[in-house]
């Protein structure tokens, strides 16, 4: 008869049960346990997720942007082009701050990468390839920066090419493509092994492995999953939006509500209202002038803007310029009403201008001598 396994105990032979000892005796019994019962103790992987490590880039360079925003913002209040002259300055301190805060510090990561549960692999001299990582990456950045920024000051792209200033420009890009072609490169090789994610940390053989192994790995699709959601609404409503006529819609609701509340189908301003005959009314509305005249005399303000040309008019008989009414009427059809009067406008034709004739028989009546030899038609306009 099989004897049943024997209870699992501490390596130093107490008599107590393992899991009330310290973390090595609870980890050595949990291990014996697992001998006994013949189950798999699984390993943690010593490579990160991709997932995560492309994430706490996102996070890092959302937490930057959110820094760099407010020191613009400072420093717009004293002297807004001192922010774009000294742009690489302050960019590399605030990379400076945020790297000695959290990389060189015990967490061995960004703040990013901490959320993800990231950290460098401590390594046999970890601490100076760190150093060296933020002085090839801030700092060649910022002297990039800088390189690029002196040699477009100086126009040495546009010098002869025999000068040796020019041959150091083509050296210069020659040199960045280079560098954006291992950058590509490397990137191919991250998505196929998972392990350095940019060509420094390629370099200095610096790893990302997981903070706490005993915590699960699978990526959350709770988020993927809500991106996708509203992207999909959103291209939904960029869409619908479209094929809504807004102007015509508000006009319709307006005029429902004020049927229901026993008003007139439209209402009427009294600025409106009080305008000049040969003013436009949705000219003046669309004006700068409409805001000014709220609460004041219409007679007050200058209206030779807003001159109707071309009068055509509604049933009402209160003119407006063909392409104002024609357009007010195309878009909101059978809500278009007069902005004088309230009155609905189903079709237009043309109205009598302020001389009391059509513009047809303004365009028909003869030329007449201004007294200066100049000859005018009837439209004012010189022959």
């Amino acid at each position: 008869m099989t004897e049943p396994p024997a209870a699992a105990s501490t390596p130093q032979g107490r008599g107590r049960p393992f899991w009330l000892g310290d973390k090595d005796d609870t980890k050595a019994g949990a291990q014996i346990l697992a001998r006994n019962f013949g189950l798999q103790v699984r390993k943690s992987p010593a490579w990160s997720s991709r997932v995560n490590k492309l994430d706490a880039d996102l996070l890092d360079d959302e937490i930057f942007d959110m820094l760099n925003a407010h020191v613009k913002d400072a420093f717009s209040l004293v002297k807004p082009t001192i922010f774009d002259r000294f742009k690489p300055e302050l960019t590399a301190t605030l990379q400076s701050m945020l790297f000695g805060l959290s990389i060189l510090s015990s967490r061995r990561a960004t703040y990013g990468q901490g959320l993800q549960n990231l950290k460098y692999d401590s390594a046999k001299g970890l601490r100076s390839r760190l150093y060296l990582f933020g002085i090839l990456t801030i700092g060649g950045q910022y002297g990039w920066a800088r390189l690029n920024r002196c040699l477009m000051d100086g126009g040495w792209a546009d010098l002869p090419m025999s000068d040796w200033r020019h041959r150091v420009h083509r050296l210069v890009d020659k040199a960045e493509r280079y560098f954006k072609l291992a950058s590509l490169l490397n990137y191919l090789a991250f998505l196929a092994n998972g392990r350095y994610k940019s060509v420094v940390e390629r370099i200095l053989s610096l790893r990302l492995t997981y903070a706490k192994p005993q915590l699960a790995h699978s990526v959350s699709m709770e988020f993927l999953n809500r991106q996708m959601v509203w992207h999909a609404f959103t291209e939904f409503l960029m869409f619908v939006v479209p094929l809504v006529n807004a102007a015509k819609l508000r006009a319709t609701v307006g005029k429902a509500i004020r049927k229901a509340l026993g008003l007139p189908p439209a209402s009427v301003d009294e600025a409106i209202a009080k305008l000049p005959k040969n003013t436009c009314a949705i000219c003046f509305t669309a004006s700068p002038a409409r805001d000014v005249a709220d609460g004041a005399a219409v007679g007050q303000f200058d209206t030779g803007s807003c001159r109707v040309t071309n009068p055509y008019s509604g049933k009402c008989g209160h003119a407006y310029c063909y392409i104002c009414i024609r357009t007010k009427l195309m878009v909101e059809k059978d809500a278009c009403c007069c902005l004088r009067c309230g009155t609905r406008i189903s079709a237009i034709k043309p109205s009598v201008s302020i001389q009391g004739k059509t513009p047809a028989e303004q365009a028909d009546r003869p030329a007449r001598d201004d007294g200066e030899g100049a000859k005018t038609t009837g439209t004012g306009d010189p022959q």
